[in-house]
């Protein structure tokens, strides 16, 4: 395994005290490389480390590694059980060792990369190990004590937007971007102080050592996944409390020519690569353009998190400057998570009407009218959806990935006469 690359005295003092890790591999780097060092390294004044895969073929030429402090590597396996019963091993010296291959029996695709019998789709065990070996590595290294600040992330990444500073995303807290949650908590991306970077990444020590108990705790439930069991590993410590979260502003992409375990994606002729989540698309794209155009990011981060009030002004598609006022506590009504764009939310589309009010397209293509205090005026209203179509998510989202995944409106739009025509009671 690799070390971290010496670095002077004087570097040494004055390195920064925030460590961005990228886990497993450093995909797609030719595409992602210049938004990963502009809008996360230098925003946050970080140094990086590579916890990866490494076979005999790999390019250390390329930009992530020639650029990190710190490079440890493991082999790729064939099956990452071997990999889990090596950190068994450390883990548990002597006694007794838990037969951990039983939890294969809980589905359905959380530990992916394990070979036998029950085996998992996917590759999510690979994820878990190389959080563990991070973890290991993070000891062993020193580099826990020196740093305050972890960010958690992956290479195919493009960061469409600054990474939030970490002055507003504040150390009591655990935070996340907001979305691509699929019944848990994203596996992406994860902003730690050095208190919650050990928890975070110790998801194998209750697999191969507490295995009963946890089996006990998965049992009776058949659509686990990653996501879902982070949520689950975070809530028995108590942590699901201190979650916070941040607009979701990168996606995840395959070069033309590249692998992936996963999601193989949707070419985009434009960019000449494969956008591999639609949904990530939509989100960062929508921060693009919506970001910018609050006030600041403590007030935009204090909203999202379920406090005060929000007033936003936006761009519209015709030119016009419009104030969207958002005077919504979080838990009043579905309209803060629909205009966040989070998939539980029965919105799809966020429209302002006038100053004081606002109008929402559901997924069934109802309008509601909202007054100013979140209370519903209207929800009886139901125009044809081909009147909506040019406000679709910047028309660059097919409307099935926008009617399937229920994400943002990548812009405002001013109200047509004849859709507030049709905001009238029957």
């Amino acid at each position: 395994m690799e070390r971290d690359c010496p670095l002077s005295t004087a570097a040494r003092m004055n390195a920064p005290r925030t460590l961005v890790c990228v886990l497993a591999e450093t995909r797609s780097w030719k595409t992602t490389w210049p938004s990963f060092k502009m809008n996360v390294l230098d925003r946050l004044g970080a140094d990086l480390a590579l916890c990866i895969g490494a076979h005999e073929t790999y390019d250390r030429s390329n930009p992530f590694w020639q650029s990190a402090r710190y490079r440890w590597t493991s082999i790729e396996h064939d099956d990452y059980g071997e990999a889990f019963d090596a950190a068994q091993s450390s883990l548990i010296a002597d006694g007794r060792r838990p037969a951990w291959r039983k939890l294969l029996g809980i589905r359905n695709q959380w530990l992916g990369g394990i070979r036998g019998h029950g085996q998992h789709p996917g590759s999510a065990a690979i994820l878990i190990y190389f959080r563990w070996l991070l973890l290991e590595c993070l000891r062993s290294s020193g580099a826990l004590q020196r740093y305050d600040r972890f960010v958690i992330t992956r290479s195919d990444f493009v960061w469409l937007s600054p990474h939030p500073g970490l002055d507003v995303l504040t150390p009591d807290s655990i935070w996340l971007p907001d979305g691509e949650y699929y019944g848990g908590l994203t596996d992406r991306h994860a902003v730690l102080t050095r208190d919650d970077v050990e928890l975070y990444l110790d998801l194998m020590t209750p697999i191969v050592c507490e295995t009963d108990a946890l089996f006990s705790r998965m049992e009776g439930r058949t659509d686990w996944n990653l996501e879902a069991y982070i949520k689950q590993h975070l809530s028995k410590a108590g942590a699901l409390t201190r979650l916070k979260l941040f607009p979701y502003i990168m996606y995840s992409v395959r070069e033309k020519d590249g692998s992936t375990r996963w999601s193989k994606g949707i070419w985009n002729n434009w960019l000449q690569y494969y956008i591999k989540y639609p949904s990530e698309y939509a989100a960062a794209t929508f921060w693009q353009l919506a970001r910018p155009l609050f006030r600041d990011d403590p007030e935009l981060l204090h909203w999202m998190n379920g406090g005060g009030r929000l007033s936003a002004c936006f761009e519209t598609f015709l030119g016009r400057r419009q104030w969207l006022l958002a005077r919504l506590a979080r838990g009043n009504t579905a309209t803060p998570s629909a205009l966040l764009g989070q998939t539980e939310a029965p919105c799809h589309i966020v429209m302002t009407s006038h100053e004081s009010a606002m109008l929402i397209v559901d997924r069934k293509g109802y309008i509601v009218s909202l007054s100013e205090d979140g209370s519903v005026v209207r929800s009886d209203l139901r125009p044809g959806l081909p009147q909506l179509l040019h406000l679709r998510a910047a028309g660059r989202i097919p409307q099935g990935v926008v009617t399937k995944f229920g994400y943002r409106l990548l812009g405002l739009n001013v109200i047509p006469a004849n859709v507030a025509q049709l905001a009238r009671p029957r």
